[in-house]
């Protein structure tokens, strides 16, 4: 039994997690794949004009609205009855995009956390009838800001720069299970670097960037 740590961008990752199902870290520098650090092999494909740029401590993605990371659909992306959703953005605008998505569109989304033009950050799991959103201004502009999502089949939990920031009763217990890919920085202009997904809701000090 071997216990891998990656400890990038100022926070440490088990390696051997049995819940962290994907782990970007953006590293790569060149090429079109964001190569998973965790012990799955769930690759990601960078679609469209993307750049790999210096993130806050490591590498990163330099985006726009036509480009994305794209992982294929998987059994244990969805359909579980807890989840964590991570990323470092750097954005210039308010704008409305799909940060992490999985699922096609409300109401058959397994889950989604987006941003929106309205200075405001949603954060949902199948339905639009109950989610976590952040006051207007919560997120700055201009500047790295760590973003985390929890759900643990009764709360979803919205946290910046690891202070909790929203909270609203999750509309189910379980993630829907779509046929989708996973898509990170969909529809997006900005920068993003380290995107993380678990299947369990971490607690706020670990959310902590």
């Amino acid at each position: 039994f071997c216990f891998v740590v990656f400890a990038f961008l100022g926070k440490t990752y088990a390696g051997i997690d049995p819940d962290m199902l994907i782990y970007l870290p953006m590293n790569e520098g060149s090429g079109d794949e964001a190569a998973d650090a965790s012990e799955n092999g769930r690759n990601g494909t960078l679609m469209g004009d993307a750049d790999w740029i210096d993130g806050k401590y490591g590498g990163g993605l330099e985006l726009t609205t036509d480009a994305e990371i794209q992982i294929p659909d998987d059994e244990e992306l969805d359909g579980m009855q807890a989840l964590t959703l991570e990323v470092w953005v750097r954005q210039e605008s308010h704008e409305g995009i799909g940060l992490i998505q999985k699922g096609g569109n409300w109401p058959d989304m397994s889950y989604l956390i987006q941003p929106w033009s309205d200075q405001q950050i949603y954060f949902g799991v199948k339905v639009t009838d109950s989610r976590a959103i952040t006051k207007p201004g919560d997120y700055p502009l201009g500047e790295w800001y760590h973003l985390a999502g929890t759900f643990d089949g009764e709360t979803l939990i919205l946290y910046i720069n690891g202070e909790e920031k929203a909270s609203a009763p999750a509309p189910v217990d379980t993630v829907p299970d779509t046929v989708e890919p996973l898509q990170v920085g969909s529809r997006f202009t900005g920068a993003i670097y380290e995107s993380v997904i678990y299947s369990r809701a971490l607690p706020q000090e670990e959310t902590t960037a």
